[in-house]
């Protein structure tokens, strides 16, 4: 296991590339983001070389506002497949040049009007209709359910109901990301649901709750999750996607002190 640090929540509104420099400087070596349409990649390509960083995972984007203004709340479930294969192709590009191994989309929100059964059937047509991109290029798309407590429209906020879809289109490049945070927000998550769907996530996110706050901050048992990662073999990345109750370097310090415990990597 090893942690990734998403740096587009740490340290403010610094520079991008100076939070890199900072999340080095706490010890840590890999870092995810969220969208790279808006951000100068040969700058984050020259400080990842510069500080000696990996790039985990980053989400599906595209630099035309235009593009996301049509698809980007809808990434899944819409029946714009010309533009999905337009941005994965752009994204993949991106991800080859900064040497990441995995790509997040979200389903998107419920369409009203949409029978639900319809929904789904989108959400098939678009993974089926990329997956042969992901393969190609040997990068995973991570699919992430979100709570909707947060985003009340979204489609598919159970990681049990994305599993299902992800068992099904059956590719070793289509895996779930296993938001921690999420799922307890919908108050669907359990151990053994973790457990059982190891072998179908290519990602974790943690955060606490309430508030979003690092491990240790709130009410959620990450000793017992952190034991069951280790027993179930789980080797993959731990995105540490949390608002900092204090400071930055006062919260990655105590989740560096988990890593420790638990033998994660920084």
């Amino acid at each position: 296991m090893k942690f990734s640090i998403c740096a587009d929540i740490m340290y403010g509104k610094m520079p991008f590339s100076e939070k890199l420099k900072k999340i080095r400087e706490m010890g840590f070596h890999t870092f995810e983001f969220w969208r790279w349409g808006t951000k100068d990649t040969e700058k984050i390509k020259e400080t990842m070389d510069e500080c000696g960083m990996d790039l985990s995972t980053f989400c599906l984007d595209s630099p035309d506002e235009n593009i996301m203004k049509r698809i980007g709340r809808n990434m899944l479930n819409s029946d714009c497949r010309e533009l999905l294969a337009e941005i994965t192709v752009q994204s993949l590009e991106v991800a080859k040049k900064l040497g990441a191994k995995s790509l997040i989309a979200t389903v998107g929100d419920s369409v009203c009007g949409v029978p639900y059964e319809v929904q789904i059937s989108r959400v098939y047509e678009s993974l089926e209709g990329v997956k042969g991109l992901f393969e190609e290029a040997g990068v995973t798309l991570l699919i992430e359910p979100i709570n909707r407590k947060e985003r009340k429209e979204y489609l598919l906020p159970d990681v049990r109901e994305c599993a299902k879809i992800v068992k099904n289109i059956n590719s070793p490049n289509i895996k779930l990301l296993f938001d921690l945070y999420h799922q307890h927000m919908e108050n669907a998550f359990c151990l053994s649901d973790m457990t059982n769907l190891i072998p179908l996530t290519g990602h974790i996110h943690i955060a606490d709750i309430p508030g979003r706050h690092e491990p240790g901050c709130g009410t959620v048992d990450f000793d017992g999750i952190f034991r069951t990662l280790s027993e179930c073999g789980y080797n993959g990345f731990i995105g540490a996607e949390f608002i900092p109750s204090t400071s930055e370097d006062e919260a990655l310090a105590r989740l560096a002190e988990l890593g420790e415990k638990y033998s994660v990597l920084p």
